[in-house]
């Protein structure tokens, strides 16, 4: 059978490898104990969460699943107060990552202490003489699943102008948002243009482009606003166009999936029922192509679907649910849903400016370190 690569990742900063198939982590004299008599174990049991006003609390006495690790370790004298750091101490515990790299691929389980590391020495032996000493420890997740690598996919929208005609031969201005540029010659080249745009604090430098053809100017903009010309014709506008990500579940939880959206007029974004419809009392198939509308953003939106998360959380960590009027993505990805190499296509439709970016994060989880797959 073939050995797991076994990583300790601490939050202090400090990584080591402490199971592998070849003999390079013997090196660090911290050691899983791999023996039958000391095997690790990962089974999970319920416990009842204490509050639903701590963080990450819920609802008083309801029993949510709590994962206990039983971890034993061979030690040295010298590697056992590294040992000890990694896992903190009584008021200062550390998060610690572990990660179980096998045949199935790298999952991870961030855990933390339950109780006192136990130390004892081979045998009652003096550790100073033998050199070595048998660390017991006993951890806990309370996200009880193992999470597989990230996968993130990014679409960048393509298109989005505005094309700007004098209409005449006195000055003309242009107006985005809440500001208007100075009166402008009716025969300024892109650069003029383009800086006189830039100046607006509705604009900023570097979110927009001008170039100039005859007696046409095109501005593209890679922010959301409306662009309108007084003494001139403007025309265009930010053109629809729609990505596509591939999305699969190739696990035994549900996949909730992750959005960040660019500032842009709108956004759809999919909410795809899955087959799911009749746990919230729709008709069969009726939500297999729902889609949500944002409304028009003027900084980054992310959007979690989990409904343990805030939904939709802006840049600045401000809460944009009210924005929605209560409209919430409901569904997940069921566990077993496409595969990587034949995975389900959902679409994303932006109007807005080129260059704004929609990006999906799929945190895949399993409820064993290993195995499971279809």
């Amino acid at each position: 059978m073939g050995v797991a690569t076994i990583t300790l990742a601490s939050d202090n900063g400090d990584s080591v490898v402490v199971s592998a198939p070849n003999d390079d982590f013997l090196l660090d004299d911290i050691v899983l104990d791999t023996d039958p008599k000391g095997m690790y174990d990962t089974g999970f049991q319920l416990r009842k969460q204490s509050g639903a006003f701590e963080y990450g609390g819920r609802v008083v006495g309801q029993q949510v699943p709590i994962r206990e690790l039983t971890l034993p370790f061979w030690l040295t004298p010298a590697s056992r107060p590294r040992f000890q750091r990694l896992w903190g101490t009584p008021g200062n515990f550390r998060k610690v990552l572990y990660t179980y790299d096998g045949p199935s691929g790298a999952r991870s389980l961030t855990v933390r202490l339950d109780k006192e590391i136990s130390y004892t020495t081979e045998e009652g032996f003096d550790a100073d003489i033998n050199a070595v000493y048998h660390a017991v420890v006993v951890a806990i997740a309370i996200n009880p699943m193992f999470e597989a690598a990230e996968d993130v996919q990014t679409w960048t929208n393509p298109g989005g102008t505005f094309t700007v005609t004098a209409s005449g031969s006195d000055p003309f201005t242009l107006t985005f948002g809440a500001s208007t540029t100075p009166g402008l010659a009716v025969d300024a080249n892109a650069a003029t243009v383009q800086a006189a745009v830039e100046a607006l604090p509705s604009v900023g430098a570097g979110n927009v482009t001008v170039t100039k053809t005859s007696a046409n100017w095109k501005l593209v903009f890679t922010i959301a606003g409306t662009l309108t010309g007084s003494g001139a014709n403007v025309s265009g506008g930010y053109q629809v166009n729609t990505g596509w990500f591939e999305v699969w579940n190739p696990t035994d939880q549900n996949l909730w999936l992750e959005w960040d959206f660019d500032p842009a007029y709108t956004w759809q974004f999919p909410d795809f029922g899955f087959g799911q419809e009749r746990k919230w009392g729709r008709p069969a198939g009726a939500d297999a192509a729902r889609m949500i509308t944002t409304p028009p953003l003027t900084q980054l939106l992310s959007v979690m679907s989990n409904p343990l998360m805030d939904t939709y959380v802006n840049a600045d960590l401000s809460n944009a649910a009210g924005l929605f009027n209560g409209v919430e993505p409901v569904y997940p990805v069921p566990p077993y849903t496409g595969t990587e190499d034949d995975p389900v296509l959902v679409p994303v439709v932006c109007n807005g400016g080129v260059g704004a970016a929609a990006t999906l994060r799929q945190r895949r989880f399993w409820s064993a370190e290993s195995g499971l797959e279809a």
